[in-house]
């Protein structure tokens, strides 16, 4: 997250991804990207357990 505080106030593009794993093989995904003044971040999470698809659960752009 320091990485994009220091891209947006640089005025650099930046694109990076965090990924949460738990005991159970649960998965999040927080997807934050910067470029051309828009900051986009996303939230992918897996509903039921491990080998299910990512869903987006959050999606959000703004300045």
């Amino acid at each position: 997250m320091k990485q994009l505080e220091q891209a947006i106030c640089s005025g650099a593009g930046q694109d990076c991804r965090y990924e949460l794993r738990n005991d159970s093989g649960l998965e999040w995904i927080l997807a934050c990207r910067f470029g051309k003044g828009l900051v986009a971040l996303e939230l992918w999470f897996q509903k039921f357990g491990f080998n299910e698809p990512l869903e987006a659960s959050f999606d959000w752009q703004g300045m």
